[in-house]
């Protein structure tokens, strides 16, 4: 299937419902901050966003889905309203996968959920799945892939993995010297006009989420934020999944910087049960420049497939 965003409109900062907030204990006891909507509904939609991406890459998906059902977005540790990792642990996938894994626990008791993951969150996603086969419904996979974005640079990939880590562990003191600094600079309007002009995000994406976006990422902490970047580098749950047996929709955006198109077009032909969304006017930010669309092929495909499924207990 495919369906295209030609003469899609320039959507305005809408009103969010932030829902309600909730601190769940997740892998290694960290605390971990939840926010539900529509919690009066039964079926449960567990929403994993991107490193540093927060909620508002996900509002317009959280809201439209919280009309029929009971919507939990979380946030990575030492993101958001979280906590940061403890003593002894870390920030790789796997971390996350585990605290997916609580989260899940915490509020689908005997239910599959539906699964929907931007960017690291598909790789999060995926991994939880290694651990939890049959566990989901379904899966929505977007502007994502379940492996590191850099897999062909294999020499590079690994050097930047250990160089970031590297910095993380013993720039320690340094880098949260450094971040006011760098957290008072980026969260001016000149980020906003140059990312529009690298090409980071696209026309449609509007100021306002835009800079939701960027407070919240720049408030994670950086020795945090570059052990997340580690973790993700090293990551690859290309055989997880491989042996996924839910529906699956990929979606792509043709001008995406970060997840090549083509990556995730490979990845929907190899599964048996996927389908593809392309976003050909979208970048990275597809969520927030066309939001209202995203959100409606994603509930589409929810009406589709997770009927037929039904609520059967997990296995």
């Amino acid at each position: 299937m495919e369906r295209h965003l030609l003469g899609a409109r320039r959507e305005a900062h809408p009103v969010i419902d932030e829902g309600t907030l909730l601190h769940i204990s997740g892998a290694d006891r960290v605390r971990i901050a939840c926010r539900v909507l529509g919690a009066e509904h039964d079926r449960t939609v567990i929403l994993t966003s991107g490193i540093g991406c927060g909620p508002v890459f996900m509002n317009r998906v959280a809201s439209e889905l919280a009309r029929d059902h009971k919507v939990v977005y979380w946030d990575y540790r030492a993101h958001g309203d979280s906590d940061t990792a403890s003593a002894g642990s870390g920030y790789g996938i796997a971390d996350h996968a585990a605290d997916l894994d609580h989260v899940v626990r915490a509020f689908c008791d005997g239910e599959r959920p539906v699964m929907v993951a931007f960017s690291m969150g598909v790789q999060v996603n995926v991994e939880w799945t290694r651990t939890n086969p049959g566990r989901a419904a379904a899966h929505v996979y977007m502007l994502g892939v379940p492996r590191n974005p850099m897999h062909r640079t294999v020499l590079l990939r690994k050097r930047a993995a250990r160089i970031a880590e590297g910095i993380a562990v013993g720039a320690r003191p340094l880098l949260h010297l450094i971040q006011p600094a760098t957290r008072a600079a980026l969260r001016t309007p000149i980020t906003y006009v140059l990312a529009r002009s690298l090409g980071v995000v696209r026309e449609g994406c509007p100021l306002g989420e835009f800079s939701d976006f960027v407070r919240y990422a720049t408030a994670v902490p950086l020795d945090a934020y570059l052990r997340c970047c580690a973790g993700l580098l090293e990551h690859d749950a290309t055989d997880a999944f491989l042996r996924v047996q839910e529906p699956v929709l990929m979606m792509a955006g043709e001008h995406d910087v970060f997840i090549d198109y083509d990556d995730v077009k490979a990845f929907a032909e190899l599964h048996p049960r996927a389908e593809f969304e392309p976003l050909n006017c979208a970048s990275h930010a597809g969520s927030l420049e066309y939001g209202t669309f995203v959100a409606g092929r994603v509930r589409a495909f929810i009406d589709r497939n997770v009927p037929r499924i039904g609520r059967a207990a997990a296995a």
